[in-house]
């Protein structure tokens, strides 16, 4: 399979999962509904399992693998600090302007900042974490497994501290993922049957409504190996099927654009749903929660198609708050 191929489709599965998280995030109700159980039993997961192939894969490829600290940094933590700041700022003003005390109301929002939380703004310092872990032993395989078992471990029974405890508990988790998508690479390069692939969503869908909703975010995974099963079948089924989907022209582009663009929605959607909600609010009257189950659907189209529009002006403008040296170069 080219290799070329090979990248599309994995930037298509980030599009498909990086637009879940927005429609995840877009409900003012039915959080525990199925279509919710079975997005948040894969959809971050995904991430972390596709940095493990892509490692993999240049290592099959005997390309060294070198941890760019200075790299990492600038693409993972100066986004979270840039963005994450911003956007507390943004709903502490609109909080203030809605009659909320004003110093409070920001201490309390910036602190989100500082205890490396806030709407899903938490994935970037995980991912940063996450990754040193891996590569702190990657060199040596039995070494590396070892640590891996015990981040899984100590990730899933230490209870909840602090902020910056759970902070690398969550980056524990992640750093598993990352592993297994490395060793296991070319399980989720290779295309399956179809009936394999029928077999396999049957199976992932009675082990995800038999765990539950579970959330890395808030480190709730009830059956903690059933957690990482269905991340990890999870992650294969929409690698499975955006390998089904190259052919598809118009949704293959949308999606891939969405992949090779993922940090940025992740960073830009908050904005657009509070600025959605205001109008909506002001003009409609509370129009989208009383979409019931819809809400969540058009909620998505809208921020999608707005970030879409949108993202040249991003990469045009913006490109250096992502860590990019080069507006021209992703």
């Amino acid at each position: 399979m080219p290799t070329n191929q090979r990248l599309d489709y994995i930037d298509m599965a980030k599009g498909f999962a990086i637009a879940l998280m927005v429609f995840g995030h877009t409900f003012s109700t039915y959080q525990n509904t199925p279509i919710m159980v079975w997005i948040y039993s894969f959809h971050m997961p995904l991430f972390f399992l596709t940095t493990g192939i892509l490692y993999g894969i240049k290592e099959n490829k005997r390309s060294r693998q070198i941890f760019k600290l200075k790299s990492k940094i600038f693409t993972l933590l100066l986004p979270f600090f840039v963005w994450s700041t911003l956007y507390q700022l943004f709903i502490s003003i609109l909080a203030i302007l809605g009659g909320a005390p004003a110093k409070a109301t920001l201490l309390s929002n910036m602190k989100v900042v500082i205890q490396l939380q806030g709407n899903a703004m938490w994935f970037l310092p995980a991912m940063f974490l996450s990754t040193c872990f891996f590569f702190l032993t990657v060199r040596n395989r039995v070494l590396n497994i070892i640590t891996s078992c015990l981040f899984f471990i100590v990730g899933i029974i230490v209870p909840e501290c602090n902020c910056y405890l759970s902070a690398i508990l969550r980056a524990f988790i992640g750093a598993v993922f990352i592993a297994l998508g490395f060793y296991g690479y070319k399980f989720y390069t290779k295309e399956v049957k179809n009936w394999q692939l029928v077999c396999l969503f049957v199976i992932s869908l009675f082990t995800i409504f038999m765990n539950g909703l579970v959330s890395i975010a808030s480190r709730d995974y009830n059956n903690p190996f059933l957690y990482i099963f269905n991340g990890c079948i999870g992650t294969l089924i929409v690698y499975q099927m955006a390998m089904r989907m190259r052919q598809i022209k118009t949704i293959s582009g949308i999606l891939k654009y969405w992949g090779e663009n993922s940090i940025k929605v992740l960073c830009f959607h908050g904005f657009v749903i509070q600025i959605i909600r205001l109008l909506d609010y002001k003009l409609l009257g509370n129009l989208l929660p009383r979409l019931g189950i819809f809400e969540g659907m058009v909620f998505t189209i809208l921020i999608m198609a707005i970030l879409t529009i949108l993202m040249p002006v991003f990469n045009n403008f913006f490109y250096w708050a992502f860590g990019i040296q080069n507006k021209n170069r992703e």
